[in-house]
């Protein structure tokens, strides 16, 4: 009996030691703050990876697809699911995006498969491009005392289609093309400045973005306009042999030659009227189908800009302030830079085309 309890009193003995000895060497070896494991990251914020990329993009809450707009085409995807459509390609994705608190979360290889792999891509786009295309002048219409049209809850031309061009530049500007604009702030330009900066800019081609309006408030739609023919005095009006003037500063050819001027005129005149039709065609098709708006088709017209600018140039309507629907389209940054993208692949796909 004496000793079994002198057993248990050496062992609890034994058993306070260790005790203090690990309290002891805890406390001496313990941090001032708690060691925290950072979270390894699984997903990414979809609206962060587009705005590092400069990419526009939308969620249908109702159809749960999601949808990219890609240099090269539409990039979906199904709320749920890991596999993104890009035109007939499937890319698969190691987990489903999701919605976490109204916010689309896509896995950690979207990025570089989806984004990525359209930028790898995109190149073969850029070197097609400048073949044909390496300079464009965009001219945001009106400005400054001149507001363009109004919409009937005071929306004004000129602010929606100056918002519109500074996008358009911003993509180009991606593919490497020069970009100069007739204006970047609410100023005034007159018509006349307008066509002189483009000639002496030295500018493959020239865009010019307008807003409209009409008597008619159900008037909807897009339409884009080129160069209507023009007679042998409309070819000879005093602002275009300004403007050829100036544009044949920057040639290599005997100066003051009226003959020669003549010739590289009509060269020019002849060249401007079919490629302003592709160009129109590609535009207002590229907008229609990314917006959904009405394709009221290419129309011809004798639009001071387009008629006295000598390289191949458009006037596009994006739409009718006019009409009510369409202005509260307008007055949004989504719809703006849908319109935006339509505009820039337009461009994209008349500079890569035969």
């Amino acid at each position: 009996m004496i000793n079994s309890l002198h057993s248990r009193n050496k062992r609890s003995h034994l058993v306070l030691k260790l005790s203090i000895f690990l309290f002891l060497g805890g406390c001496a070896s313990l941090p001032t703050e708690p060691f925290r494991v950072a979270p390894v990251k699984k997903e990414l914020l979809l609206k962060d990876i587009c705005r590092d990329n400069n990419i526009y993009w939308q969620w249908d809450s109702i159809s749960q697809v999601v949808t990219l707009n890609l240099p090269e085409g539409d990039a979906k995807v199904l709320v749920g699911s890991h596999i993104v459509l890009v035109g007939d390609r499937k890319i698969f994705l190691d987990e489903p995006i999701r919605i976490s608190k109204s916010a689309v979360v896509v896995p950690l290889d979207f990025e570089r498969k989806v984004i990525g792999d359209v930028s790898i891509r995109s190149k073969y786009i850029e070197q097609c491009v400048l073949k044909k295309l390496r300079s464009v002048v965009l001219d945001a219409g009106h400005g400054g005392k001149d507001s363009g049209a109004i919409g009937r809850s005071g929306l004004y031309e000129k602010r929606v289609v100056l918002d519109i061009s500074k996008r358009v530049k911003k993509i180009l500007e991606r593919h490497k093309i020069n970009v100069v604009m007739t204006r970047d702030t609410d100023d005034f330009e007159t018509l006349k400045n307008r066509t002189e900066i483009a000639c002496a800019a030295k500018v493959d081609i020239f865009v010019s973005i307008h807003a409209n309006s009409s008597l008619s408030r159900s008037a909807s739609g897009v339409e884009v306009y080129s160069l209507q023919e023009l007679d042998r005095a409309a070819r000879n009006e005093d602002q275009r042999k300004i403007n050829a003037k100036i544009m044949y500063k920057g040639l290599s050819m005997e100066q003051n030659s009226s003959d020669l001027n003549a010739i590289v005129s009509d060269m020019l005149y002849v060249k401007k009227k079919p490629e302003s039709d592709i160009l129109a065609e590609k535009v207002v098709e590229r907008i229609s189908n990314l917006t959904k708006a009405k394709n009221r088709g290419k129309k011809e017209s004798k639009f001071f800009v387009v008629r006295n600018t000598l390289m191949p140039a458009i006037l596009v309507e994006v739409g009718f302030l006019s009409n009510q629907k369409e202005e509260r389209l307008l007055n949004t940054s989504a719809y703006r830079q849908k319109i935006a993208v339509g505009i820039s692949r337009g461009i994209l796909d008349y500079g890569s085309s035969e």
